[in-house]
């Protein structure tokens, strides 16, 4: 009987965060499938842990540099590995990022939906090219809408150029805003209100909030905050609670893993491979539940929808809770909220169809009822056109049991 040896995999992680955690799940869930695969943790520096690695034969590994010199490091270090954190894409090693673009429409999304008209994105350090990515599908939504944005200028901002790139640390986040409130709070109070303000995670999202509350500025009523990646602990503990962009990590660990297999065992090689998660969908919490419109007919009537998505309403159901025309009130949705009325209610009603795929295990038809579909048939047409995925697909992509 022939014998081989056990594949061993690192993991290697500063810290254990919700997010790690959500990858470490994906990736064990393929380590699963392979009896005599084994999946190690480490929390050592990466200069060590990458020499203990080759001296304890291991196969591969999932490492998070903080620096370019740290990149260069691994992609010397002659084994196979996918960075689950990078300071920018990578002509070699594979790494993990996000479908960033889409993660920024969507928050300039949220808040246009909700009747914002000023929009802001405070991040600590845009050097990062996730970070830009989700500011440009922000400002991209924003100016479609006839907007701008209020971005976050660090104070130090200018010194960052003048390091060179091989010693820049990108460790995220970069320092917190206690290090300069005075700066971040002179740009609070100088930002027009009420507004809606993203953020690129939700540690930012939650130092917002802080400051907000220094400054006695109310949150949501005049400013609105939206993270992302969901770290619920980091969420709740915010005061209000922090809404957030929700990724899916679980499922990028999991692809990630069955890449590395392919490259450790010949069938790829390294070659810069960008590993993307997609947001699924937003989990509205206080710091941004409110509608932030003066015209009372839409506030009406976007109030109306949002409370009714589970009745069979029509645009004449929603025309009768404000004091305008029909006409009139089509044109106020138009130059508000940028698109119809009709629009809105099957809008309101993916996004719940979403929540209920993800979060609990309905069939298609009982979704479809309770979302008053006139068949699941229709909530299917209507739900694969704003996804681009049939819902059954879209659960068994997205959720994790």
């Amino acid at each position: 009987m022939s014998k081989h040896k056990p594949m061993t995999l690192a993991y290697h992680t500063p810290v254990l965060s919700q997010n790690a955690q959500a990858i470490i799940r994906g990736v064990s869930s393929y380590v699963r499938l392979h009896a005599d695969w084994h999946l190690r943790i480490t929390h050592d520096k990466l200069d060590k842990v990458l020499s203990s690695l080759r001296a304890r034969g291991v196969d591969g590994a999932f490492v998070s540099p903080t620096s370019r010199a740290e990149e260069d490091l691994v992609s010397r270090c002659g084994i196979p590995c996918i960075l689950t954190h990078a300071a920018g894409p990578q002509k070699v090693l594979p790494y993990f990022t996000a479908n960033n673009r889409l993660v920024g429409r969507m928050g300039a999304e949220h808040f246009i939906e909700k009747g914002f008209t000023n929009f802001a994105y405070y991040s600590l350090d845009n050097r990062l090219f996730w970070s830009r990515e989700r500011l440009d599908g922000f400002t991209e939504r924003v100016r479609k809408a006839g907007g701008t944005v209020h971005v976050f200028r660090p104070a130090a901002a200018s010194a960052h150029t003048k390091i060179p790139a091989k010693e820049a640390v990108y460790a995220w986040p970069p320092t917190s805003w206690i290090g300069s409130s005075r700066h971040l709070h002179n740009w609070m109070i100088s930002l027009p209100k009420p507004i809606g303000v993203m953020t690129p995670d939700d540690a930012m999202g939650y130092d917002i909030i802080e400051a907000s509350e220094e400054l006695g500025i109310k949150v949501p009523e005049e400013m609105a905050v939206l993270g992302a990646y969901n770290d619920v602990t980091r969420c709740l503990l915010a005061n209000p609670p922090l809404s957030s962009i929700a990724l899916d990590l679980e499922q990028n660990g999991y692809n990630a893993a069955v890449l590395l297999h392919k490259i450790i065992i010949g069938q790829e090689k390294m070659k810069g491979q960008r590993l993307v998660n997609e947001p699924t969908h937003i989990v509205t919490r206080q710091s941004t539940d409110i509608l932030a419109v003066n015209d009372q007919d839409i506030a009406a009537a976007l109030h109306f929808i949002r409370t009714s998505f589970n009745r069979p309403i029509k645009v004449a159901d929603v025309v009768k809770q404000t004091s305008a025309s029909r006409r009139a009130l089509e044109i106020k949705f138009r130059d508000h909220v940028r698109h119809s009325i009709t629009d809105e209610i099957l809008r309101v009603k993916i996004d719940q169809a979403t929540r209920m795929l993800l979060e609990s295990d309905m069939s298609m038809e009982r979704i479809a009822e309770c979302l008053a579909f006139c068949s699941s048939g229709t909530m299917r047409k209507a739900f694969r056109k704003s996804k681009g995925l049939n819902p059954l697909v879209f659960r068994r992509e997205h959720r994790k049991t």
